[in-house]
């Protein structure tokens, strides 16, 4: 995917930088370096500020991967609102507060990998930069280019997107909102799919845990499940002579059993949402 486009460059793409700026922030929170993470917050919060043609990039680049059409007349329409949005945007005044960030990112953050992560949406994201970058410079210098990527845009327009789990309503007073923006984000990504409500509370009790520092009552809830299913298993022994369904039952005390909570980490919780799953499949068996 990376190589159709391996001279993008990725520095200067405002949602492939900010996609690593968060993955970087939630990678250090999870490995509870938050001196680390505080950097990576503090560059996001000033660099990003609403004030910045940063910023109005970056709205316009999230709306175009996110937004989504009924039919290509409206896709159309909205790459032609887009268009307008990028003219707006003080283009020398960008490029400058670009160089600021990078220059932040290469001094703050200073590591080797930063860059080098692999983004999942990597492909629509070069197309969208390159497609703001020319609009913003209505550049026609490659004009089937142009047509070929607003095409592929159109397409992505198109596309139905799987609804991201929404933690906003669920905020508190004592909550840092951006970590729990990034955590949400993480999770949106790693756990993309149709949740059961379970499976939606055990992410979302992991986020909040995870933002303050306390897993004792994250721990206390995650043994609870893993009680509430233990005993749910031997009645199922007792009331059910199903062959099959008693070895799923197996397969999911085993997976159980093998739990622990101790050090709650993104595979623990991978792994309470696949036996939470099991267990759903099992109830309705």
């Amino acid at each position: 995917m990376e190589t159709k486009m391996a001279k993008h460059n990725k520095k200067r793409n405002v949602g492939i930088v900010y996609e690593l700026l968060l993955r970087y922030v939630s990678s250090k929170l999870v490995e509870n370096k938050k001196a680390e993470a505080q950097i990576a917050l503090d560059i996001i919060e000033k660099r990003f500020d609403h004030s910045t043609e940063l910023f109005k990039e970056f709205r316009l680049f999230k709306a175009l991967t996110t937004a989504t059409a009924d039919d290509s007349s409206i896709a159309a329409a909205i790459i032609q609102e887009s268009k307008a949005a990028a003219k707006r945007i003080d283009n020398t005044k960008l490029e400058a507060e670009k160089g600021r960030l990078i220059h932040d990112i290469n001094h703050k953050i200073n590591e080797e990998t930063f860059y080098k992560s692999s983004v999942s949406d990597y492909k629509i994201y070069a197309t969208i930069q390159t497609l703001i970058n020319s609009w913003q410079s209505d550049d026609r210098s490659d004009l089937a280019k142009m047509v070929m990527y607003e095409g592929q845009l159109i397409q992505r327009l198109l596309e139905e997107k799987i609804p991201a789990l929404v933690l906003e309503e669920q905020k508190t007073e004592d909550t840092d909102k951006l970590v729990i923006k990034i955590m949400t984000e993480k999770l949106n990504e790693k756990y993309a799919g149709q949740l059961t409500n379970e499976q939606k509370d055990i992410i979302k009790n992991y986020v909040f845990a995870a933002a303050s520092d306390d897993m004792s009552e994250f721990t206390e809830y995650l043994d609870g499940i893993k009680s509430n299913t233990l005993s749910m298993i031997a009645e199922l022994h007792t009331t059910s002579d199903n062959d099959i369904i008693l070895e799923k039952v197996e397969e999911v005390k085993n997976k159980i059993t093998s739990l622990s909570t101790d050090d709650i980490q993104d595979s623990t919780i991978h792994r309470f949402l696949q036996v939470s799953s099991l267990k759903d499949e099992l109830m309705r068996a």
